[in-house]
């Protein structure tokens, strides 16, 4: 992994994110490094510097493959990033950048709301007005 500062004096990884700042996790069964390796050990690393976090998955139907939402199921069932970090499960499909959009939004408001959106979880859209 590598920090890239886009030609900006002085720029580097201890500046990032600044405040207001969140991040979007972007896996799929087509990547080249395995979902199980990253979802995780990702999550976990970036919730523990309590960074806003959404992970969302480009699904891809495989022979023999996890069904839509599998991917983000090891978030679901820890109740340490369940509670802080939202999933997207539909990235791949016409709704799911907007969904993406909103969650990363909902995390940003205060209080924040974490949500599991997409397809599969019957959830399609996260609520930004339940405050």
């Amino acid at each position: 992994m590598s920090f890239d500062g886009l030609g900006v004096s002085g720029a580097d990884i201890a500046q990032f994110p600044s405040r207001g700042a969140a991040t979007m996790l972007v896996v799929g069964a087509d990547a080249d490094v395995s979902d199980k390796g990253v979802v995780l050990p990702a999550a976990t690393a970036i919730a523990a510097e309590q960074v806003p976090l959404v992970v969302a998955d480009v699904y891809v139907k495989t022979p023999d493959g996890p069904a839509r939402g599998d991917t983000l199921d090891a978030i679901h069932d820890s109740d340490a990033l369940a509670s802080v970090v939202s999933t997207v499960d539909d990235l791949d499909q016409p709704q799911g950048p907007a969904t993406a959009v909103l969650a990363l939004s909902a995390l940003l408001q205060t209080p924040a709301t974490v949500c599991q959106c997409g397809l599969a979880s019957g959830t399609p859209l996260p609520d930004i007005t339940a405050k």
